[in-house]
């Protein structure tokens, strides 16, 4: 594919007269290379077909002249021994951002699921999340996007804040210990996500499945009208579990497997 393109680009430029390459893509089996050349060095992303031109373009141009600013025209004359250095800092070009808050009632286990995800040893008291806690996975990439983390407060005293923090949510969880009554009071969140954040797609966790008396992911689905998966946050053996339903909400936001 690569070659295909090079042997389209060589073509191209036997045409271009001004030293300013319009935005053109050039197609290769099924994607587009978005592409910008400066100083010698001939800087391509592979683009999906429905992807903004001129939005990739900017992108592309940006990322070329930050790199030649960066490490110099010369290093890339040569064989480039930190080639992961480099593509470290052409990822940052490339991915978005994708915002999953985390909200529910106070010690209902948004931060062991947080730590969960993250790999981290579940937590062996209740510690309050002061205000909000932004984490990253950063083994946790999904095409070209980052999954962000937030973890949000359940305190009465932080939920003015609550309406800030929607803003930009991509995807919301919504997190409940599985008892009828923080089912009753996360219904009353789940209202101010729908005031809030109206649009975005709501998923909801029944955490602390392994506690007496604990309703059923399929009961609290009834009750909350939203898909509910059941979840023990503390255990680190459910971290596949609680990845695949964070992926599985990731793909139908972005749409693409």
């Amino acid at each position: 594919m690569i070659d295909e393109f090079l042997k389209a680009y060589k073509e191209f430029m036997t045409h271009v007269q001004s030293p300013i390459l319009p935005s053109l893509p050039i197609h290769i089996q099924g994607n587009k290379f978005i592409f910008s050349t400066r100083e010698g060095l001939l800087l391509a992303f592979v683009s999906h077909m429905q992807d903004e031109d001129e939005r990739v373009f900017e992108k592309v141009k940006s990322c070329l002249s930050s790199l030649l600013e960066k490490f110099g025209a010369d290093k890339f004359s040569e064989t480039i021994e930190d080639a992961e250095q480099i593509e470290t800092f052409i990822d940052d070009f490339i991915m978005s951002k994708l915002k999953v808050s985390l909200v529910g009632e106070g010690g209902v286990g948004k931060t062991t699921l947080l730590k969960l995800l993250k790999e981290g040893e579940p937590p062996t008291e209740y510690v309050p999340t002061i205000a909000l806690s932004i984490e990253q996975i950063e083994a946790t990439r999904y095409g070209t996007y980052k999954i962000i983390l937030w973890d949000f407060a359940g305190q009465e005293r932080f939920r003015r804040l609550w309406s800030i923090y929607f803003r930009g949510s991509d995807i919301v969880f919504l997190i409940t210990d599985s008892s009828l009554n923080n089912v009753l009071a996360t219904k009353a969140i789940l209202d101010i996500i729908r005031k809030d954040a109206p649009g975005v797609p709501v998923w909801a966790i029944a955490n602390k499945q392994d506690l007496e008396g604990a309703l059923s992911p399929s009961l609290v689905e009834r009750l909350l009208g939203v898909p509910t998966f059941g979840m023990v946050a503390v255990n680190p053996e459910k971290r596949a579990e609680m990845m695949r339903i964070l992926l599985d909400a990731v793909e139908k936001y972005v749409g693409t497997a």
